[in-house]
């Protein structure tokens, strides 16, 4: 039973057919390879390994929707925008041609957003069909699942490829914030977002870069398991110098303190169980204190976060206020409405400054009702309930790469409660692809070769 694995569908008793083919000779078929032979393959291994990682870093933060609000970047922010439509090729032979253990539960969220909001839209908000349809571009990334599946199964990319493409990525993140943070000159900060998505300032952070920091979480919780494991030097500085980027540059609350609940929650499941009940134990004892601290004084923490709580709660009264007592924008939202259409989320609630992407789940519920909601919810469960059923395989660099992956899931699933899971779907829906092809491929390499490759 090949449960969660990525099988081809043209796999016969254990073999792949290629298209057009026959089926591969059996092994003792198989031509021995002679010494000469065997030495000229170390180099073609090599380039083959440099191409793919090269490759990989390029797509892999594409993926990962670094750029896809960065107005700041030029043509790389509208090949983002456009990169669903790019790689849905191989999104779509990944449909056909793979067997895949979430595709059901992402073709069914896909189906829902692009068929059923939209139609909610232009019932309820008066959106036109033009409108409603690029209103649905941000969930497009949803389709990521299928497409980076595809692309590891085509180009038969190796767990070692993709360990070191993404630790070499988190690198490039760290030394891209640290490079702009000390050499931008204070007049590119700016207080509108309509003008740089990069260098921002406000009240309360004062100057702040706004870079997404995926890859560096990512080697951070890489870097934090094997520090259980067995430390290295490299793996504190890199902790320090992430904690230290989060804090005193990228300066959101939300990101920071979900970081740190996932790295404790790395060390906490790793301690011996007697040890790990005190902890948890008087980990609530001190939640119950702090609770009571902050409502204590509420009103001196408020005016501490600038007014955002503020407009948060402003915000939630008028979504409730419009859904109202109408069953059917419960179940099925009422849409959404972007900025560049003839109708505003302004015109629909009297509010400049009402974002849905502030409101967590509760903006999703607006715009994507009870049923878009827990459909969403269902791709964070399932990622990690299947992943905690599996057994740890493969090689230490492939355990703390997994790891890392399945962390930084986790990290996605804690922020969701503040940031809004639609701004970047295709976050969710990669880790999820890395996560089921990186653990299939330590199980075995059969069941992910491509029925037909493209190198």
């Amino acid at each position: 039973m090949n449960r969660g694995r990525v099988i081809p569908l043209s796999a016969i008793r254990g073999r792949v057919v290629p298209l057009g083919g026959h089926p591969p000779a059996a092994e003792s078929e198989t031509p021995a390879v002679i010494p000469d032979e065997a030495a000229d393959l170390a180099p073609a291994d090599e380039g083959r390994r440099l191409r793919y990682m090269l490759m990989l870093c390029a797509m892999l933060p594409m993926f990962g929707q670094v750029f896809h609000y960065m107005i700041d970047v030029g043509k790389v922010y509208y090949i983002s925008k456009f990169w669903p439509l790019m790689v849905l090729p191989f999104g779509i032979y990944a449909l056909f041609r793979l067997k895949t253990r979430f595709a059901g539960y992402y073709l069914a969220c896909v189906a829902y957003v692009l068929c059923v909001t939209p139609v909610m839209s232009i019932v309820w908000l008066g959106n036109d069909f033009g409108d409603a349809i690029t209103n649905s571009v941000k969930v497009w990334p949803l389709t990521y699942y299928f497409s980076l599946l595809g692309i590891l199964v085509w180009f038969d990319i190796k767990n070692e490829e993709l360990a070191v493409s993404l630790l070499i990525l988190g690198g490039a993140t760290a030394a891209t914030m640290l490079a702009l943070w000390y050499f931008t000159p204070w007049y590119y900060y700016t207080w509108d977002p309509l003008v740089s998505r990069l260098f921002l300032k406000d009240l309360s952070r004062g100057n702040h870069i706004f870079f997404p920091i995926t890859f560096l979480l990512i080697t951070t919780f890489y870097a934090t398991y094997e520090v259980i494991r067995r430390p290295r030097v490299w793996h504190v500085l890199f902790i320090a110098l992430s904690l230290y980027i989060q804090f005193a540059i990228f300066k959101q609350r939300t990101a920071v303190a979900s970081c740190l609940v996932v790295m404790g929650g790395l060390f906490l499941f790793r301690l011996p169980r007697l040890v790990r009940s005190v902890t948890i134990g008087v980990g609530f004892t001190v939640a119950i204190m702090g609770s009571v601290y902050i409502l204590t004084r509420l009103d001196q923490i408020l005016l501490k976060f600038g007014g955002s709580l503020t407009v948060r709660q402003t915000s939630m009264g008028l979504l409730q206020k419009y859904l109202g007592d109408r069953p059917l924008r419960w179940v099925l939202g009422a849409g959404g409405a972007s900025r560049m259409g003839s109708v505003t989320m302004e015109d629909i609630v009297g509010r400049k400054d009402f974002w849905l992407t502030d409101l967590g789940w509760a903006g999703v519920l607006f715009e994507f009702g009870v049923l878009g909601t827990l459909m969403m919810m269902t791709l964070f469960g399932v990622a990690l309930w299947w992943t905690a059923r599996q057994p740890a395989v493969g090689g230490p660099r492939e355990r703390a790469t997994i790891g890392a992956v399945v962390a930084y899931i986790a990290y996605l699933t804690i922020s969701s409660v503040i940031y809004s899971f639609v701004y970047a779907p295709g976050e969710l829906a990669s880790m999820t692809a890395l996560l089921l092809y990186m653990t299939c491929k330590t199980q075995t390499d059969e069941p992910l070769k491509a029925t037909h490759r493209l190198m």
